[in-house]
């Protein structure tokens, strides 16, 4: 069974070169994520087994099996910064949409990774709204949990530096050869190469704060990891090769610098995870429903 959901994870990501971040390096950013927030309402470590499941969906809908979700789907992961020409991002996707058009430039090819993280934590804020006024709805609480999970994946592909630019899959040296086509993966499976554990994302002393300013947040969030793409070519060649289902171990002469680089990464991640989950907690005490609202009667209408 085990070995059938790794061939499974394995496919793919074989369909969906674009990736951030393998499914277990989720998992263990998630898990350090929940540990660091502690001022969440307790269903949501004590049933974190949903939210965790969830971590793998993105990417297991971007499989040629399934080409209309798959089209939908792969944008949501990625933004390519520098074809915005400078041009700041708009507050709402159809704005950014509209803005994609004005420079000439379709916006599939950019990416919404920003705007899915905005929209999902918006939508988590609800559900916790949801969850204060009736907190014993046990569908509630699920609602809550994927949709944590859906926002925890996102956060942390946009943390990844290599998904916030058009250099994504390497880049041209000077005779206009394609190089380093491998960093990309180098990094999504740092965490499983090193075998990182969650007590080692834990370290660090970093702490989640919520955020003023939701789309000011990412779009700072954003700009922090497009000034690492260098870094993360220039250690690229530095990093060990991730592990694979023929050959689980890693062998690799350590380079301190590679590896800061990649436990920085993962904790910012987790860092950023715990932050969202955490603004989405805080603000949906300020959320008012409307008077309609009422789940637990609805589920006694027949």
């Amino acid at each position: 069974m085990k070995r059938s959901m790794l061939a499974l994870i394995a496919i793919a990501t074989a369909t969906a070169p674009c990736n951030a971040w393998w499914h277990s390096s989720h998992v263990v950013i998630t898990r350090a994520a929940l540990q660091r927030t502690p001022e969440l309402p307790e269903f949501v470590r004590d049933e974190a087994g949903l939210l965790i499941n969830v971590l793998a969906d993105p990417d297991l809908t971007r499989n040629d099996a399934i080409p209309l979700a798959k089209a939908f789907e792969s944008p949501e992961h990625y933004i390519n910064i520098e074809r915005l020409n400078g041009r700041a991002l708009p507050e709402t996707r159809y704005a950014y949409i509209k803005l994609c058009y004005e420079l000439g430039i379709e916006p599939q090819s950019v990416g919404f990774v920003p705007y899915t993280v905005a929209e999902l934590t918006e939508r988590l804020t609800l559900a916790f709204a949801e969850h204060r006024r009736l907190p014993d709805n046990v569908h509630i609480r699920s609602k809550c949990l994927m949709l944590a999970g859906l926002l925890a994946h996102y956060a942390q592909d946009m943390t990844q530096p290599l998904h916030l630019t058009v250099r994504h899959h390497g880049y041209k040296d000077e005779t206009g050869k394609m190089v380093q086509r491998d960093t990309h993966a180098k990094i999504d499976g740092f965490v499983p190469a090193v075998k990182m554990t969650v007590d080692q994302v834990l370290e660090g002393g970093w702490s989640v704060e919520p955020v003023d300013s939701l789309m000011g947040a990412i779009v700072g969030h954003i700009e922090e990891g497009f000034a690492l793409v260098d870094l993360a070519y220039e250690l690229g060649p530095r990093m060990p090769t991730p592990p694979s289902i023929e050959h689980p171990d890693v062998e690799w002469d350590r380079d301190e610098d590679a590896m800061a680089f990649g436990q920085e990464r993962a904790r910012e991640a987790a860092r950023f995870t715990g932050s969202l989950w955490l603004t989405a907690w805080v603000y949906s005490a300020h959320l008012e429903l409307p008077d309609f609202y009422d789940h637990n009667r609805a589920a006694e209408l027949k």
